[in-house]
């Protein structure tokens, strides 16, 4: 399993560019996004966990993402998402 730590802020400013950066980073067959460094979100955080997860279904590879923030959680649900981003935090 191939872990990917994310850091800082997923906002608007800075997502279009993480997600290009994630997308090169999908390789190994089950790839763990970690979200526990990660001290801001906004919506496009949530968009950018949905692409993440279309790309890795592209390619065959199983996406999981561990230790969501709070308030993402909460959008997920609020967005009726939640789904579709796996949250693997009970199985690290």
């Amino acid at each position: 399993m191939k872990r990917i730590e994310l850091r800082d802020e997923l906002t608007l400013t800075r997502t279009p560019a993480l997600l290009e950066s994630l997308a090169t980073q999908l390789e190994a067959p089950v790839t763990l996004l970690d979200l526990a460094a990660v001290s801001e979100i906004d919506s496009s955080a949530v968009s950018l966990l949905l692409a993440c997860q279309r790309r890795a279904q592209a390619h065959g590879i199983e996406l999981r993402c561990s230790n969501l923030p709070a308030g993402l959680r909460s959008l997920t649900q609020l967005y009726s998402v939640s789904s579709l981003i796996p949250d693997a935090s009970g199985d690290n």
